[in-house]
C-alpha cells in the first residue's frame, strides 16, 4: 500500500466533487446523509489514522483492536498486493488504506475471515485465518481471493449503515452462480434458526419415536416453511434489484449496478417501484440536487443526462 501522495492531499483539502470521486473509485464511499464537510473530515482521520498503523507496522509493533483484544502481529501482516487483489470492480472501486492480518488463532470451526471497521481508530481491517498464508483456498469452502472480494464490499458500504441489501451486494462477487444466488439467504444471524430449528426438532423427534409414539410430519412441515420463506425474501430481494437496476439502465445509467451499490434501502426501492423512464430521471435528478452522496455518484457516473 503506497503512501498517499501530495496530490491526493491536496486533492483532499479542496473538497471538490472530483476530490471525492476519486475517492469513491478508493472505496471512500459517502454516507447516507453525510454533508462534503463531514465526509472530507472522516476521510482525512481515517487516513491519518491508517498512516500511523502502517508506521506502527513497519516499527514491528503489535496492534491490538476490538473488545475481545485480538492482536495484530506484524509478522501476521497481510501483504499489500494480496488485499488489492480484493477489489470491488463489480462496483467500481478498489479499497486502499486498509490493513490486513493473518488470525493466529481461528475464531470458529468454519470461520475463513471477517472484516470491520474500527471506530476508535477509524481504520479498517481484514482479519484472514492463517492458512491462508500460503494457500489460496481453505477445505475447498473459502477461497481467498472471493472471501476478500466480499468483505470489501462490506468495509465500503460500512458508512451507509444499511444492511436491507447488504449481503445481496457482498455474495455478487461469488465465483459460484448458487452462491450469488442464494447467499443473501442469511442477512442476520437470527435467519438460521428458521433453519436450524426446525431441524433440531426433528432429530428430537427421530429420538422420542423410540420411546412414545410421535408424529414426525409437523416438524418437517416447519422446517419446509421456514426454508421456503427464506427462499421466497432471496427471491423478493433480487427481484428488487433488478427491476431498480432495469430502471436505471432504462434512464440511460451506464453501470446501474455500482450506483445501487451506492444507495439504500429506501432509494432502492423507490427506484425499482419507478413505472417510466421520466419519472427515474425525475428521481435521479431531485437525489442529486439534494444529497452531496448522489452529487459524487453523478459525478462518477454520469446519471443525469
Amino acid at each position: 500500500m503506497p503512501p498517499i501522495s501530495l496530490d491526493y492531499l491536496n486533492a483532499l483539502a479542496a473538497s471538490s466533487l472530483d476530490a471525492a470521486a476519486r475517492l469513491d473509485a478508493a472505496g471512500w464511499l459517502v454516507g447516507a446523509d453525510e454533508t462534503g464537510a463531514a465526509y472530507f473530515s472522516r476521510v482525512r482521520q481515517a487516513q491519518a489514522a491508517y498512516q500511523q498503523q502502517l508506521a506502527a507496522v513497519a516499527r514491528k509493533e503489535k496492534i491490538v483492536w476490538a473488545d475481545d483484544g485480538v492482536e495484530g502481529l506484524p509478522e501476521n501482516f497481510i501483504a499489500p498486493e494480496i488485499l488489492a487483489a480484493a477489489s470491488g470492480g463489480l462496483y467500481a472501486f478498489r479499497l486502499t488504506e486498509a490493513l490486513g492480518f493473518y488470525c493466529p488463532r481461528a475464531l470458529g470451526l468454519l470461520w475463513g475471515g471477517c472484516a470491520f471497521y474500527d471506530e476508535e481508530r477509524r481504520t479498517r481491517f481484514f482479519l484472514l485465518r492463517a492458512a491462508f498464508r500460503h494457500r489460496k483456498k481453505f477445505l475447498r469452502l473459502y477461497s481467498r481471493e472471493e472471501l476478500l472480494a466480499h468483505e470489501t464490499c462490506h468495509l465500503a458500504r460500512q458508512p451507509l449503515a444499511d444492511d436491507r441489501f447488504e449481503e445481496f451486494f457482498a455474495y455478487q462477487t461469488s465465483f459460484s452462480p448458487l452462491r450469488r444466488y442464494l447467499g443473501s439467504c442469511f442477512t442476520r444471524p437470527a435467519d438460521a434458526l428458521w433453519i436450524l430449528l426446525p431441524s433440531l426438532a426433528i432429530l428430537a423427534a427421530a429420538i422420542a419415536q423410540l420411546f412414545i409414539v410421535l408424529p414426525s410430519e409437523p416438524f418437517f412441515l416447519a422446517l419446509f416453511l421456514g426454508a421456503g420463506y427464506l427462499l421466497a425474501r432471496v427471491r423478493r430481494v433480487r427481484q428488487t434489484i433488478m427491476r431498480a437496476k432495469k430502471n436505471l439502465w432504462l434512464a440511460g445509467v451506464g453501470q446501474p449496478l455500482a450506483v445501487l451499490f451506492r444507495c439504500v434501502a429506501p432509494e432502492i426501492l423507490a427506484l425499482a417501484k419507478m413505472r417510466s423512464t421520466g419519472a427515474t430521471r425525475a428521481y435521479l435528478a431531485d437525489r442529486v440536487a439534494k444529497n452531496f452522496r448522489w452529487q459524487v455518484i453523478n459525478r462518477r457516473f454520469s446519471i443525469q443526462s
